[in-house]
């Protein structure tokens, strides 16, 4: 229910004030172990949404709280997940690391054009530096783009333009020419 508060709040654009925020934090860090990967995403977003620093205990807690869901974690929860993350900017561990990019790559069929973007983007924004990925960790990436790219929107390709451009990536082919195409129209 905490989840659902915090995002009631941010959809209302209703912010509490800080002690009432620090205070949800603090509630919220102790039961992180059982939310589940949307639960903990949605917690995440929405607090980012308010601008509102939830403490020191919920933001300390919440990367590990994120890597033991992971492998419940869908595509769709992926992106969340580490679009939130990267919107606090959380340091997450290499190990944390390693085993949302072996997670997301289980789930990389499913991932819809927005969720591919939010997660490039995140990650590029995450890494210590574009090359800690091998070239040939990105090729299933790369790949699922080309898939993608006819139910893509403008705004699709320019959030997947930006991931791969902060993973220092060029863009494949195909993508380009769709990519110019959607912000032509």
């Amino acid at each position: 229910e905490l989840s659902i508060l915090i995002n009631a709040l941010a959809k209302l654009d209703h912010d509490p004030g800080p002690a009432f925020i620090r205070a949800l934090g603090d509630a919220a860090a102790h039961k992180l172990n059982i939310f589940s990967p949307q639960d903990l995403s949605v917690a995440l977003l929405s607090l980012a949404r308010l601008g509102r620093d939830p403490g020191p205990s919920f933001l300390s807690t919440v990367v590990d709280a994120a890597e033991r869901v992971l492998p419940r974690c869908n595509a769709h929860d992926l992106s969340l997940l580490i679009t939130g993350i990267a919107r606090w900017e959380l340091c997450p561990s290499p190990s944390f690391l390693a085993s949302f990019l072996a997670r997301t790559v289980v789930c990389l069929k499913d991932f819809r054009p927005q969720g591919l973007g939010h997660t490039l983007r995140s990650l590029a924004s995450l890494l210590p530096s574009p090359s800690s990925l091998p070239p040939s960790f990105l090729r299933p990436y790369l790949q699922r783009v080309e898939e993608t790219r006819e139910e893509m929107s403008a705004s699709d390709a320019v959030l997947i333009a930006g991931g791969l451009g902060g993973l220092d990536v060029d863009a494949p082919p195909l993508f380009t020419k769709t990519f110019l195409m959607l912000l032509l129209r």
